[in-house]
């Protein structure tokens, strides 16, 4: 739960929702939307509005590592044990997509949303899995990455600065994270069933 020492890079996969919004933001100003309203990104459903910074903190402790907790550092290591990355991941993903429906009912930035985001809320919480999954191992097991990852994703989907192009960029790209990882982990099951030694790591 609290192994923070770990490479940067596993640090920079963390921040990446941030790099998505970034890329909305600049999006939105070229196209002259303007700019996202920073403040925004201090208001949560039912919260005090505090500063973005604040809010990611909250977010961190009171919401990401507790659950993070639960799903990478309970769920995913065991399941790993005998089962490949990315069925672990589709095993928590469905549980964790259920576990998130009354979110949808509770949370004020998803309700404005109406019910056609549903589909695309329960896909990019499975994507969010697969992505997750992989990053709890490479990272190698850290509790604290995942929940970095996943407070940074929850302040920049979560907000009140989640709407338009902000909240796509952010959605599509946690979905293209984990689209590649499928990708690569297909791969690698290919060239293991290929390989003279016999080696066949099982995919889903």
């Amino acid at each position: 739960m609290f192994k923070w020492r770990t490479e940067a890079k596993w640090y920079l996969a963390a921040l990446s929702p941030l790099a998505f919004f970034a890329v909305a933001a600049v999006i939105m100003a070229v196209s002259g939307q303007g700019w996202p309203d920073l403040a925004e990104l201090g208001k949560f459903s039912s919260l005090p509005v505090m500063i973005a910074p604040l809010m990611w903190v909250v977010m961190l402790l009171v919401n990401a590592f507790p659950e993070e907790t639960g799903w990478r550092g309970f769920a995913v290591p065991r399941l790993l044990e005998k089962r490949s990355l990315l069925r672990t991941a589709l095993i928590v993903g469905v549980l964790w997509a259920l576990w998130h429906v009354p979110s949808m009912f509770v949370i004020e930035n998803y309700r404005e949303l109406g019910l056609p985001f549903i589909p695309g809320f329960l896909l990019g919480i499975v994507a969010g899995s697969i992505f997750l999954a992989w990053l709890y191992r490479a990272s190698g097991g850290s509790v604290f990455v995942v929940a970095v990852w996943h407070a940074t994703y929850n302040l920049f989907s979560g907000t009140a600065a989640a709407h338009g192009l902000v909240a796509a960029m952010v959605s599509t790209g946690v979905m293209a994270w984990a689209a590649l990882i499928v990708i690569v982990e297909v791969r690698t099951w290919l060239r293991g069933r290929r390989s003279p030694a016999g080696l066949k790591p099982a995919v889903g």
